[in-house]
């Protein structure tokens, strides 16, 4: 699959205070909207959409009526999946252009008092038997599970772990 699908538009908004203007879906629009003009591409270009909540009513929202979708929700690490699947589905010449996106403001969130709504578990919810009574909170307990996991297997020490944090935040010249 190497080589059958490129990431050709990228978009970032920051602020020094952690607020933005925008959030929710107004974020998330004006973050697709840019990164497809980074890439040189409208929004009828777009075939495919990934979204942890929805993809289709995100795809709903934009106007787009894809060929491929994807809401894959496995936490922090949805959007990397997110990208796995669409260069797939590239490959297999489903789609030629999808979006994918992440938008969140926590801080403005907090501040502003909003609170967004949790995905919706159908059926039995094992989180709420097996995990939440014994204070396994989300994100922290399963990146503790993965990073233990790792120890056990390869003998990472938690010092090497720390130097991975470390060095990710250190400014290269």
């Amino acid at each position: 699959m190497r080589g059958a699908a490129a990431l050709v538009g990228i978009a970032d908004v920051a602020s020094p205070t952690g607020e933005l203007e925008l959030s929710g879906r107004a974020l998330e629009v004006a973050m697709v909207e840019a990164a497809l003009a980074d890439a040189g591409l409208t929004i009828d270009d777009v075939d495919g959409v990934c979204h942890p909540m929805s993809s289709m009513l995100f795809a709903e929202y934009l106007g787009v009526r894809p060929r491929f979708t994807d809401s894959t929700m496995v936490g922090g690490s949805s959007f990397e999946v997110h990208l796995e699947h669409a260069a797939a589905a590239i490959n297999a010449g489903v789609c030629d252009v999808v979006v994918d996106v992440y938008a969140a403001t926590p801080r403005g969130d907090r501040r502003r008092q909003v609170t967004r709504p949790r995905p919706q578990m159908w059926g039995p919810n094992p989180m709420l038997e097996w995990e939440v009574p014994y204070g396994l909170r989300q994100p922290m307990g399963p990146y503790a599970l993965a990073a233990s996991r790792h120890m056990a297997v390869y003998g990472t020490t938690s010092e090497q772990l720390a130097q991975v944090a470390v060095s990710t935040r250190s400014i290269s010249s």
